[in-house]
């Protein structure tokens, strides 16, 4: 069996979808289903991809078809994860394969036959027209966290605020990391501050010699780090794309920062379920105030550890798995119906 996976990811887009893609892929490859990723993106992926079977490209068009290094032929699954490719790429997509997933954040186009994941928490606001050629996998359970994510142990949670972790995912799309370690030295000097800095950040220089007391700056962390980080921090700043889920995961109490349209389901979502602390808008004029209400909120004991609960409850590490034990169940039932 083979599968195709589709994405897109780099300094200007950021890593959020890459990186659920490579959930799908690691288990692809578990079950033995021989997988491609044909990623979209510039050489910041190059790390994300080690060891991995994949292809860059400019952009996600029909013309990967034409491709001779790419062999198309008995392609079983393609997964499509995007922002830009066209509606007319993903009926090529379905034209080619037996089975295509399209992984959808806020219905941006209105899908060809397939299996379309939406892991939002709230996806009942979402109005999806079902069709018979449409099958829908919806919801929390459907998360697609990285293989890392899939022992973690119980929270502890301190009694007091000693660590913070400020993670803005792959690119710090709205350069936030510097002013939010700046106003942490002057409100929380005593406190740990960990600090992840990835190959996407655009002002690296200036965070490393702008660095305050007791703050650490951990550059380029692979997932195993990064995990454990999220687990060793009382609580985490972050903005609001694929990284909530896995703080959630991982029961870290959250205060998150909007800083992409795309965003803001998934935030109004965590913000409903009383997991995430939402401080507002990226250039809200009150951000930097409302992050410090936020924090002093946070120091409560029970706070956080209600917080935390809430977390593992909406997100386990199981998604991956059941996105493709529902694929192959899939391409079962249609090849006896077929027969």
């Amino acid at each position: 069996m083979k599968a195709l996976i589709f994405t897109e990811g780099g300094k200007k887009i950021g890593f959020g979808h890459l990186t659920r893609c490579l959930s799908l892929y690691n288990e692809f490859i578990k079950n033995g289903i021989e997988t491609l990723l044909i990623v979209a993106g510039d050489n910041s992926v190059l790390d994300l991809l080690k060891g991995k079977k994949f292809k860059i490209v400019n952009q996600l068009s029909e013309e990967v078809f034409t491709d001779r290094s790419i062999n198309f032929n008995f392609i079983d699954i393609i997964v499509i994860d995007s922002y830009s490719a066209t509606l007319h790429f993903y009926n090529t997509c379905e034209k080619n394969t037996k089975l295509c997933v399209y992984i959808d954040d806020y219905f941006r186009l209105d899908y060809p036959k397939g299996i379309l994941i939406n892991n939002d928490i709230n996806t009942k606001e979402f109005h999806y027209s079902q069709t018979i050629d449409r099958s829908f996998l919806l919801g929390s359970k459907y998360t697609l966290l990285p293989s890392e994510f899939e022992s973690v142990s119980k929270k502890i949670i301190n009694k007091n605020i000693q660590k913070i972790l400020i993670t803005f995912g792959g690119t710090d799309l709205r350069n936030l990391t510097l002013p939010i370690m700046q106003l942490f030295a002057i409100h929380y000097p005593k406190i740990i501050k960990k600090v992840i800095i990835a190959p996407g950040y655009s002002n690296i220089d200036q965070i490393y010699k702008n660095t305050p007391e007791n703050t650490d700056l951990i550059f380029n962390p692979d997932m195993k780090k990064i995990k454990q980080l999220m687990i060793d921090a009382d609580i985490a700043i972050s903005a609001g794309g694929q990284t909530i889920y896995e703080l959630a995961c991982t029961g870290t109490p959250t205060i998150v920062i909007g800083v992409a349209k795309n965003q803001l389901s998934a935030i109004k979502a965590f913000k409903k379920s009383k997991y995430i602390i939402y401080a507002g808008w990226w250039n809200s004029n009150q951000l930097l105030t409302k992050i410090v209400e936020c924090i002093e909120y946070s120091k409560s004991f029970e706070v956080r550890t209600k917080r935390s609960k809430k977390g593992m409850l909406l997100i386990d590490n199981r998604g991956a798995k059941r996105v493709v034990n529902f694929l192959l169940n899939k391409i079962k039932s249609d090849t006896l119906i077929k027969s």
